[in-house]
């Protein structure tokens, strides 16, 4: 279950108990009426090698991006991801849980997210 980081209460609840499990942290939250995706590594000190990371957190926000799934505005950098944008709950829960999942090296269902992108 991706926690819900709309209010400050959730937000921090859920940053903390991924810092306190050293993993990477991952939300949704909603705002401007559309919904947010994000991620950080922060939580998870030594997570992966840095530079793989980092081009995927950018591949990643690049073609969601590109598709318009995401808002131009979403960023990628070494430590996290943003993606704004995002047109409903579930929309922004499944990505949340396939990035989830492609950081712990499952990228079958973020592969599949980003081909529902042509569809868009």
């Amino acid at each position: 279950m991706v926690p819900d980081g709309t209010s400050l209460t959730g937000f921090n609840s859920a940053y903390t108990h991924a810092k306190d499990r050293a993993v990477p942290f991952v939300c949704v939250s909603q705002g401007r009426g559309r919904w947010t995706v994000q991620a950080d590594l922060r939580t998870a000190p030594g997570w992966g090698p840095l530079v793989e990371v980092e081009e995927f957190l950018h591949r990643t926000c690049g073609r969601l991006v590109d598709c318009g799934l995401a808002w131009p505005e979403s960023s990628a950098t070494a430590t996290g991801i943003v993606l704004y944008g995002l047109p409903s709950e579930p929309a922004a829960r499944t990505l949340a849980s396939a990035l989830h999942a492609a950081l712990y090296g499952d990228t079958k269902p973020l592969t599949a997210a980003q081909r529902q992108c042509s569809g868009h």
